[in-house]
Formats: structure tokens, C-alpha cells, sequence
């Protein structure tokens, strides 16, 4: 009911989808323990009483910021055991697909490359480069240029490239709003796995990407590279 009245109005509000009900994570704990069969005494540390402390489930007027969407006709002890009902009815391969990064040979992992270009030159060199070096890796791959309102004819360009590679993809902004929200454009409009952020003027050479790629499938969430030096000269004008 949220997703379907998600609205661009209503977009970036909190929402409150729970029951209205007060459940503090004690009962939680307890609920589980039950559901899923759980031994082991749940361990509490110690934390002050103090007012406004978050609880699931929290009443609407608890967060006067939050929109009420509807209060859930499934109680929460209700809602785990039909979830835990599902899980242990799935065959063994849908759930390793659900559970696991990598569920073997079965699934093929994807990547989507995400660009914040204001060069319309480099943009047909870096499709080049970043072309040659996925071919390499036995990835679902696309490539998505953000046009950060660039002075140039990006747009045109990557349209043109774009007609002839169905890998890539084309977001225009308005105006410029920095690579950043260039970014969260493009991770907004992928679907795929995990997500390659690139400048697009060839600051960051594409060709690295094959051992980002494989340092990621060794089971690291996140994957980070630290320039250690400058092509350029000492003195630049």
C-alpha cells in the first residue's frame, strides 16, 4: 500500500506501516525466540528510559513527521510465523538465490557502472575502455552516463551511443547538480547488484575496475581506491 501511493509528492517522507502497537525489543526478542525457535536467552545491555526512545511499531502519534498509510491486519507474532511458514517451503535453490551474494553457477552477477560526465568528448573513449575491460569478467553489465548539465552535447552524444549499445543507458539533469546526486540518479535507475562509481572526464582509469571486481567477489560489501599519485605537472596553470 506504501509503494502504490508513493507519489513524487510524498517523495523522502517517513511512513508509519506498522501496527500501532507498542512493542518494545524485548517482546521482539521474545516473539522470535518463539517463532523461530530460538534457545539462547536474548542478552540486554542497559539503556536510559529517555522519552522519544524508538520502539517498533510505535504508535502514529509517537512521530507526528510520519504519514499514517494503514494499520497492518496481520499481528507481528502472526506476520514471522507466515514468513517462517515461506522460507522452509522454498526448494533449497530459491533460497540460496534469496540468501547468498553468489548461489553458484545458477546466478550470474551484474554490475551496472555509473558516470557523472560533463565531457562529451571522453564519453565515446570511456565507452570504449569500460567496454573492453567488462567483456573480461563474466558479468550482466550497463553502463549509465549522467548528463550533469554539461555546456557541451553530451546528451546528444551518449543518445547516439547509446542507439547502438543496448548496454548504455542516458539520464539529463536539468541543471548541474554535482557528481553526487549525478550518482544517486544513476543507483535509482539500476536494478543490478552492486554499483561502480566513475567520473566520467578518465580521471579514474576504467581498466581498474577488473581488480575492484574481483576483490568484491571474495565477499567485501564495499570496495575503495585511494589515489596515490597525479599525472599532472607540479606547477598547473
Amino acid at each position: 500500500m506504501a509503494a502504490a501511493r508513493l507519489t513524487p509528492d510524498l517523495y523522502g517522507e517517513a511512513f508509519n506501516i506498522g501496527t500501532g502497537q507498542r512493542t518494545t525489543m524485548r517482546d521482539l526478542a521474545n516473539i522470535a525466540a518463539d517463532v523461530f525457535e530460538i534457545g539462547t536467552e536474548p542478552s540486554f545491555g542497559t539503556m536510559l528510559g529517555v522519552r522519544g526512545t524508538c520502539q517498533i511499531g510505535m504508535p502514529l502519534r509517537a512521530r507526528p513527521s510520519a504519514r499514517l498509510v494503514g494499520l497492518a491486519k496481520t499481528d507481528l507474532a502472526d506476520g514471522l510465523r507466515l514468513t517462517s511458514d515461506w522460507v522452509r517451503s522454498l526448494e533449497d535453490v530459491e533460497f540460496a538465490t534469496m540468501t547468498k551474494r553468489d548461489a553458484g553457477p545458477r546466478r550470474r552477477r551484474s554490475l551496472p557502472l555509473l558516470l557523472a560526465t560533463k565531457d562529451e568528448q571522453a564519453i565515446p573513449i570511456m565507452h570504449q575502455r569500460l567496454t573492453d575491460t567488462l567483456r573480461k569478467l563474466d558479468v550482466d553489465y550497463e553502463i549509465i552516463f549522467v548528463n550533469d548539465g554539461s555546456p557541451d552535447d553530451c546528451a546528444g552524444r551518449i543518445r547516439e551511443i547509446s542507439a547502438t549499445d543496448p548496454h548504455v543507458l542516458g539520464i539529463t539533469h536539468s541543471r548541474n547538480f554535482g557528481s553526487q546526486m549525478a550518482f544517486r540518479s544513476g543507483m535509482e535507475m539500476s536494478v543490478m547488484q552492486a554499483c561502480v562509481l566513475l567520473d566520467g572526464d578518465l580521471q579514474d582509469p576504467p581498466e581498474l575496475i577488473e581488480q575492484f571486481y574481483h576483490t568484491w567477489v571474495k565477499g567485501y560489501d564495499v570496495v575503495y581506491g585511494r589515489r596515490v599519485k597525479r599525472d599532472i605537472p607540479l606547477l598547473w596553470g
